[in-house]
This record gives C-alpha cells, structure tokens and sequence, in this order.
C-alpha cells in the first residue's frame, strides 16, 4: 500500500512474509531494511528557513556546517517546532524588483509617483476578468487565466480566494465550480447554521481558510483560540488523527452553544474535507497584493511595465520569447537591437521596447560597456568605423557575429550577409588603425560610411552577395536574441497546424496526463540514442508560436518515421503526454506538411461568395484540375452574406498540399477553407 512502512505491510501481506522466510538472503535484506527505513539519506538546508532564539542557537539544537559553510541545525524543521524555537520563511521574489523599476520608470517618464495602490482601479479588474494576466505574479499560467476568466474577479477579496482555489485539492474536489455558482448566483449561497454566515459571507458560504475554520471552532464550538490553532495546524499538516481527537471536543462545544448534534456532525464533516485542501488567508492575501500590484501596474502602465519584465527575464530565452509575444498582443512593439541606440537592458524607444545589447547571445557585460562609451563620443558611421573604435579585445569576432545575426547593424543599410563576410577584414583593419593610433601615427582619411568599398580587397564578390534567406535570418535571429523578430518560420502554416492539432504547446499543461495530444511545429531539437537493447531512438523538441515541448521518439516509432525526424523540419506528433518530469510527448505517429492531410484530412470545405467573377471561377476550376487528388471537396456557396448551400464538387477530389491551399488563399481569402 502507497505509505505503508515495511513492518506494516510485513503484518497485512503474506505473500512477502512467505518470502521473506522462503530464504535466508532475504530475510537479512529486510531486517537491515527495517534498521535503515526512516532514517535520513544526506542533509540539506531549507532553501529559506531560519531559526530565531532568544540566547545562542547552540544551547538549543546541535549544529552543523552546510554544503555552502553556514551554519544549519542537524533538527529538521518539525523538531525545531517542537522544541519550541521560531522558524521563518523569508523568500526573494524578482516581481518585487519589477515593481520597483516600473514604478522608477513612471516617475521618469510621467512624474507621477505612486505610492498606495488603489484597491478599486476597474480597469485592473477588467484586465484580469479577461484574463490578460500574463506577467502578473502568480495569475499567468494559462489554467490561471481560464480561472480569472471563469470567475470574473470584481474586488481585492475574489483575487484572495483565486488564489487559495487554484490548488489541486480545492480544483478536484469540487470546491472551484461551486464558489463560482454561488459567486455568479447568490440565491444558491446558504448556511448550515446562523453564526456561519458573518464568517463564512466573503467566500460565498464556502469553507476556503484556515482561519475561517478556526473562527468557527471559536464561535461555533466554544474552541479556545489556542485550541483552534490546534486544529488549524492539524489540517495544514492534513493530520486526520489529530483532527479525529477534536471531533468530540467540537460536536459538544457546539451543544453548548445551542447547535444540534447533527448539524455539529455535519459542520465538522465539511471541515475534515477541507483538511485535505486547507490554505492559510494571510499568505494568499500576501501574494494577491502583489498579484494585483503587477495587474494595476500592467492594466495602467503597460509600456513601463512590461520594460521591466522584460528586463527581469534577460537570460531565460523562453520567458523573453512569450513576452514579446505579449506586448505585441497588447500593441506595443518590440524593435530589434540596433548598435547606435540600444542600451544594456530593454528599454523605452518612443512608444515602443528597444531591445537590450544584454539579451543578445554572447555579448557580455565588457563587450556592451565598450560600445555605449564609445558611441557616447560619436556615433558609428559604417562597419569599419565600429571596428576601428572599440575595444577589440571585449568585443571580440564572437560578439561581433552575434550582433550581425542579431540585426544591430540594420541601421547601415548593408545586408546581413555582407557584413558577415566582411568581419575578419573589418576586425583587421580596426586592429591595424588601433595600432597606428597608439604608435601616434595619424591617418589623412578618416573612416566614414562609404569604408566598406574603399576598403574591402573582395569589394566585387562581396558587394555582389545576396542577403541570407528568409528563413537564415530567423534562424540566426532565434539563436541570437532567443526569439523571432522580424517574423516566424510558422507564420505562413498557422491555419495549417491549427487544423491538424487539437492543441497548441501552452495549452499543454492544462491537459490531463496520458491524453492523446496532436501538435505542429519545427523540430528545433533532436538527438539520437540507443535503447538498452540496442535500438535506435531519439528525443527532442517541437516548437510552435507559442512554445515548445519535449518529445520522445521510442525505436518502433523511430524505426517507422525517421525519414521525417530531421531538425528544422516542420512536422506533427501524434503521442500522448506525460507531465512525470516536466512535460514530454511520447510519440506515436509523425507526419509532414505533405503527409499529414493523408493521415488527419477526411475532406476540404470551401466558401464561395456569389456572385463569383468569371475569372476567379476559371482559376479556380483551374486549381482543381491542377491539384486532383483523393481528398473530398465540398463547396459552401453563400448569398447575401450569410445563406449557405453546401454543396459536393462533383467529380473534383483534390491534392490539398501547401501550393494549393496558398494558391487558395490569394484566389479567396486567408479564410476562405476549412479543413477536416
């Protein structure tokens, strides 16, 4: 049984006591097992915990030298409480330095300082009952903002008890959809007893606090508050004897009180459940100040807000990648780094974010120091006036690299790829003029825009290179800042993948594990490996717009589609998903853009408006002949704007490849099929 210690299980299962005594070897496995079970493996230090005493911690606890050289008491944390001693959590959170920069920038830039929060602002409330709360401490997971947007908070209390719900206790039992019936209906709000009511009014009549229960064993029950904290601390612990031992205690408590016994039975009953899932008011309402900190500061100064939160991610590509995504949501662009204006960290560009030289791969904090200082005594005319000009020893060929893949140089006007191929004889030639600079030669013509064709040895085949492909420099731009800036490699498959998954990657963790999943994207990453029996397999990730996953090729699946696992490829998975450690598909079928409408597609639907021009018909009738195929067509012939007839295409069966429903779109519209 789940829980059961060795002995306890010695005592209820046979089976292991006949095996145990069927050998002599194992039955000197368990009895050292019975010696070892229980004892701790290593020691560790709570991440945050400290011990306060009155006179030195030594004449309290034992102590010990942690990994790190402090000191840590060899009691773990329950003994420290029993012995009497005081044990506090104190945690950093980087939301509180957001709000502090936010609230720097609004100083600066608005001269308005704020000071108090007002906790009746309509517009944060309106912000999170949509459930824009990405960014927002503790309320962006996508769960989160389904929850906001379910129960539509209207005041600082509804934030509270949002963030006592959202637990997997209060979710499974059942706790949530009824706080928001009786929330959205008040007429289904009751109590059991009078003397609940003024306790229980601010949760809708449901049982949602630790101090809520001890307010009614105070009242209810005739509890002492000592007593009621007694149980309180019963419940966090979700320790069910200590919280039969009150049972009587309470039913005849509330006898006192005038309260039947079987409504006393039926109180307590509700607050044993609630054991199970019990959450202390004072630390949510902590976090729900803070929660709606970052919302008032989101809903009411989006641009300095989400500078700052962006500022707080440099480093973590996937969390800079979701909120740009955001603030082009919420309409605020995010321009690319550019050399001659970008500071270190993100920051305010008009009305717009400039992305920060920090956030760019492999430029460092000498490198970034170089740059501003020297163009702060003018700014770089051309590429080998940049060269010449800074420090060559922290802005390296590497960080030179990563700020062309980067963008930075855009301003110049020079493809991307020609000043790639320009780099070494740029870093030479600056090497060259910092050289004679400090050897007090001087040179007559100083470096100006028009450097790169008076210089280059190679100004033809250079000068004559294409810029890199679309999908190089978004490669390049992915590597570089963590994101895709100047646009995305999926950008022209999205109704594509949105017909042939059933989910996108963020909405991956609100799906129950094991349920069978289908999701496109590019294969960023993949690797290869043996099995223990020696079979091929691989694992990986797939990336879409709005995130990627890990995957998990098995050898019979790897063996079966490991023509179409390449990286960079755009494909579907088929799998299952499995959140053991983190969250990871296994997959069970692969298909590319070509294969999968045989896989997934059962027919496609198209919207014609009538009247349709001749020559829009013809190339239409021309495209079907073009594309025959297998595949189903159905035509949905609208008049006036909305009557619709469906109708089968005759004959036609079409190829629904990629050209054709591109070819589709330029005839008809973005909108004009549906695939099935």
């Amino acid at each position: 049984e789940p829980g059961a210690t060795l002995a306890e299980e010695l005592a209820h299962n046979p089976d292991i006591k006949k095996t145990i005594e069927s050998e002599e070897r194992i039955k000197n496995l368990f009895d050292i097992a019975l010696k070892l079970e229980g004892l701790a493996r290593h020691s560790s230090t709570h991440a945050a915990g400290l011990v306060i005493t009155e006179t030195p911690v030594y004449e309290y606890a034992p102590l010990f030298r942690a990994s790190s050289g402090e000191l840590a008491t060899q009691y773990e944390m329950e003994a420290i409480e029993k012995i009497g001693l005081l044990k506090v959590d104190i945690l950093g959170l980087k939301t509180l330095a957001v709000i502090e920069d936010t609230l720097k920038l609004i100083k600066e830039r608005k001269g308005i300082e704020i000071k108090n929060f007002p906790l009746d602002d309509k517009k944060t409330y309106q912000l999170l009952s949509r459930g824009d709360s990405l960014g927002v401490f503790q309320l962006e997971s996508s769960g989160m903002r389904k929850l906001l947007k379910d129960i539509e908070p209207q005041n600082f209390e509804d934030i509270i008890a949002i963030l006592a719900l959202y637990r997997p206790g209060p979710m499974k039992s059942g706790m949530v959809s009824e706080y928001i019936r009786r929330k959205k209906d008040p007429t289904c709000i009751t109590y059991d007893h009078p003397i609940l009511e003024p306790i229980l009014k601010g949760t809708y009549g449901v049982i949602l606090y630790q101090e809520q229960v001890m307010e009614i064993a105070h009242k209810l029950a005739g509890f002492t508050m000592g007593q009621a904290d007694e149980l309180r601390r019963s419940m966090g612990k979700k320790d069910t004897e200590a919280m039969e031992e009150k049972r009587d205690l309470f039913i005849e408590g509330a006898k006192k009180k005038g309260v039947s016994e079987p409504v006393a039975r039926k109180i307590f009953e509700q607050i044993a459940k609630f054991a199970g899932y019990g959450f202390n008011k004072s630390h949510s309402t902590g976090y729900a100040l803070i929660s709606y900190q970052t919302a008032f500061l989101k809903a009411n100064y989006p641009l300095e807000f989400m500078v700052s939160l962006l500022n707080s991610e440099i480093g973590d590509f996937d969390k800079i990648a979701e909120y740009i995504d955001e603030c082009e949501r919420m309409n605020i662009w995010i321009l690319p780094p550019d050399i001659c204006e970008s500071g270190e960290r993100f920051k305010i560009f008009s009305n717009d974010i400039l992305f920060g030289l920090s956030a760019i791969k492999n430029v460092g904090e000498g490198a970034i120091k170089s740059i501003i200082e020297t163009r702060e005594k003018g700014p770089f005319t051309s590429f080998f006036n940049f060269c010449e000009r800074v420090n060559l020893r922290t802005v390296n060929k590497k960080v030179i690299e990563s700020l062309v893949k980067a963008g930075a140089f855009d301003y110049l006007e020079v493809p991307r790829s020609q000043l790639f191929a320009l780099i070494d004889e740029a870093i030479e030639y600056g090497s060259r003029m910092q050289k004679k600079k400090d050897e007090g030669e001087m040179e007559i013509f100083s470096t100006d825009k028009n450097s790169i064709t008076l210089t280059s040895n190679n100004k033809g085949i250079i000068n004559s290179l294409p810029e890199w492909s679309e999908t190089r420099l978004l490669s390049y731009e992915k590597e570089m800042l963590g994101v895709y800036l100047t646009g995305h490699p999926l950008k022209r498959y999205t109704s594509i993948i949105q017909v042939f998954s059933n989910v996108s990657i963020s909405e991956l963790e609100d799906v129950e594990e094991n349920i069978p999943v289908c999701i496109g994207g590019l294969l960023t990453e993949i690797k290869r490996t043996s099995s223990r029996k020696g079979e091929r397999m691989a694992f990986g990730e797939i990336e879409d717009t709005t995130g990627k996953v890990k995957i998990l090729f098995y050898p019979r699946v790897y063996e079966a589609y490991s023509g179409l696992i390449r990286k960079g490829g755009m494909i579907f998975v088929k799998g299952r998903l499995e959140k053991r450690e983190g969250m990871t598909v296994i997959v069970d079928e692969v298909a590319n853009l070509n294969t999968a409408k045989d896989r997934f597609l059962s027919r496609v639907e198209i919207d014609i408006k009538l009247p349709l021009p001749d020559e829009k018909l013809e190339r239409l009738k021309q495209l079907f002949i073009k594309n025959k195929g297998s595949c189903p067509l159905y035509l949905n012939l609208i008049k006036d704007g909305n009557k619709k007839v469906k109708v089968k295409a005759g004959t036609y069966t079409i190829n629904p490849d990629i050209d054709f429903l591109e070819e589709l779109k330029i005839i008809l519209g973005e909108t004009s099929f549906h695939l099935f």
